[in-house]
């Protein structure tokens, strides 16, 4: 019984290590990229500001409001009537016509990673909080474990690393 919540312990630490940076892979791979120039840019008024943008063709606003710590080394949109590229959902596509907002990717091919991070992680409340009590659940898990091996091998390391996890969906 002891070995098999051992197993498990450690089957679950990998499954959420490996969850959010190959969902972030899989959900880039289903990104397609649109060109347009752009015709008007807004910036929020919040403390970490996100732009939104309209491009000559299309009466749909591209917008992308992850809005963490790791939005300040985004690149600022400032220039408006220059070309730009960008990335959009597959599923996004029908709705380009439309007035409604689509969430965008890598303006200009930068800050792909960023903006996939926060498409996953900050969905919404309820999912980040999520994550949150899942790697924290998963640390605690870790270091109970760690403590009665005598804080040597596998346990230790779930545990550290659980922790950053922990700590990177609740600061960034």
């Amino acid at each position: 019984m002891k070995t098999n919540l051992q197993k498990i312990t450690i089957l679950l630490s990998l499954i959420g290590f490996c969850y959010i940076p190959l969902r972030m892979f899989v959900r880039s791979q289903q990104l397609v990229t649109l060109n347009g120039r752009i015709t008007q840019v807004s910036a929020s008024k919040t403390r970490i500001p996100y732009f939104s943008f309209q491009i000559d063709e299309e009466p749909c606003t591209f917008s992308n409001p992850g809005n963490g710590s790791l939005s300040l080394f985004k690149t600022r949109i400032t220039d408006t009537k220059q070309p730009v590229t960008f990335k959009i959902r597959k599923e996004d596509l029908a709705a380009i016509k439309t007035n409604n907002k689509i969430l965008y990717f890598a303006y200009n091919g930068h800050d792909l990673w960023i903006d996939l991070y926060y498409s996953i992680v900050r969905l919404n409340l309820f999912t980040q909080f999520g994550y949150m009590i899942y790697f924290f659940l998963l640390s605690v898990v870790n270091m109970i474990y760690s403590y009665r091996h005598n804080q040597t091998g596998i346990f230790t390391n779930l545990f550290k690393c659980s922790l950053i996890f922990f700590f990177m969906i609740m600061l960034l």
